[in-house]
């Protein structure tokens, strides 16, 4: 499958950056380059780039990815065609610095694919957890091929305010939490796309306590308007689970955030009382 769109967004990126980003365009016309004219984190750009594409289905690269064979997209856009899926999820291959490519290769070959069809009236629900059961299930963006429309969907969802936040911390449960609203079948695939070059230093462990502050109150910000009644004590449990991350945060904006969202906790009829003092008893001092 040749013929697709590659859509980069340089989100206000270096010169040497920049440099290469064009003698990749330079040597194939499909590239489309965006620019944003500040910083604006991985959750603003992500979502420029899927308003931007025209395609049906769109599939989410990061820095430490690549693409396991030529054959991917077709696997992927059949899976998705065969039954009107909304979502296709595959498999990772952790492909760190220390192991044998050789043996990477070898293992991605001779692996046979199997399908499991999974249908869940309630995406979000199924991919974050439940009141009974809080464990995330299925929350990267990476390992996921998307159709596009409810993409765009989700982005609409999620709103110009949080996606102008600058987030680039827990972006990946926002993004799933607002496409699982929206989407209504999903799919995955037993087949490895992805080889996923883990490292001991990326983007994300750079973050400081405000900007990861700022990512996790964004995404429980989101939980609270969207959660359905079977999880609608998440966003509670989450901010719990979450203080000592949160409260490390001292600017002026992570601090009218949590303020907002223990008032929201506070002010609605869905989450438990139980679950309502225990956001009190730790967030007492951020109560109007």
């Amino acid at each position: 499958m040749t013929d697709i769109e590659i859509i980069i967004v340089n989100d206000n990126s270096d010169n040497k950056t920049v440099t290469v980003i064009n003698e990749f365009k330079e040597e194939d016309p499909r590239i489309e380059v965006y620019n944003n004219e500040k910083n604006m984190g991985l959750l603003y750009s992500r979502s420029i780039g899927v308003m931007k594409a025209r395609g049906k289905y769109v599939l989410t690269i990061d820095a430490d990815d690549n693409l396991c064979d030529a054959d991917v997209f077709y696997s992927l856009y059949i899976a998705a065609e065969d039954g009107n899926f909304d979502i296709i999820s595959f498999r990772i291959f952790e492909a760190h610095d220390y192991y044998d490519r050789h043996k990477i290769d070898e293992h991605v070959l001779n692996y046979k694919e199997h399908n499991l069809t999974v249908f869940q009236p309630e995406l979000s629900c199924y991919m974050r957890g439940s009141n009974s059961n809080p464990k995330v299930n299925d929350m990267n963006i990476w390992g996921k091929f998307f159709r596009t429309s409810v993409y765009k969907e989700a982005i609409k969802l999620i709103g110009e305010e949080r996606l102008s936040s600058n987030v680039t911390w827990e972006e990946d449960i926002i993004f799933i939490f607002a496409i699982g609203n929206v989407a209504s079948s999903y799919r995955y695939i037993r087949k490895y796309c992805y080889f996923h070059y883990g490292r001991k230093v990326s983007a994300s462990s750079r973050l400081n306590d405000n900007e990861r502050a700022i990512g996790i109150l964004t995404r429980i910000d989101l939980e609270l308007d969207l959660s359905k009644k079977e999880c609608s004590n998440i966003p509670a449990m989450s901010l719990i689970s979450v203080s000592k991350d949160v409260l490390k945060a001292n600017d002026d904006k992570c601090i009218n955030m949590l303020k907002k969202i223990v008032k929201k906790i506070m002010d609605s009829d869905k989450i438990e009382d139980k679950y309502k003092n225990d956001v009190k008893n730790v967030y007492s001092s951020y109560l109007s």
